[in-house]
């Protein structure tokens, strides 16, 4: 996907760093529909952060997000949040519900922090038992809509 839009970084310093107190170290992302999530200020400076309105060169539809998508693509999904509504400049982190048993205050991909609770191998283990059973399904789906589609 090539996704299109302001960097954040841009945003904060062309609107937000006149707003923002000395402290501000978190921001809330808020969502039309409710969802929120609590972010580091230093993840959403990262250079590929945006705050996305095209997506593979067309206007962002409701599915994908529209009117605005915050994308963190070094971050979980969790934290790339659809439908942007509004930003919380925050001095400490707040947590916020995503929906999730457990999730990692920052949610970085590389080191798997997939959540603040157990070790990242432990959760890589619950995911892999996982992928099986979801490609099982995929396969099953896209047979499906080959007999559809073949008469």
């Amino acid at each position: 996907m090539h996704w299109e839009g302001r960097r954040f970084a841009d945003v904060w310093a062309a609107f937000l760093t006149e707003l923002a107190q000395p402290d501000v170290t978190h921001v809330m992302v808020r969502a039309h529909d409710g969802y929120q999530a609590c972010v580091p200020l230093e993840e959403l400076m990262h250079t590929d952060v945006l705050l996305a309105d095209h997506m593979n060169g067309k206007p962002l539809t409701p599915a994908h997000g529209a009117p605005l998508r915050l994308i963190a693509p070094q971050l979980y999904g969790y934290k790339s949040i659809k439908h942007l509504r509004r930003l919380e400049l925050l001095p400490a982190p707040v947590a916020s519900p995503v929906g999730r048993i457990v999730s990692h205050p920052r949610g970085r991909v590389n080191p798997e922090e997939r959540s603040a609770v157990g070790a990242s191998h432990f959760w890589r283990w619950v995911y892999r038992m996982q992928v099986g059973g979801h490609l099982r399904g995929a396969r099953a789906l896209s047979e499906q809509n080959r007999r559809i589609v073949r008469p």
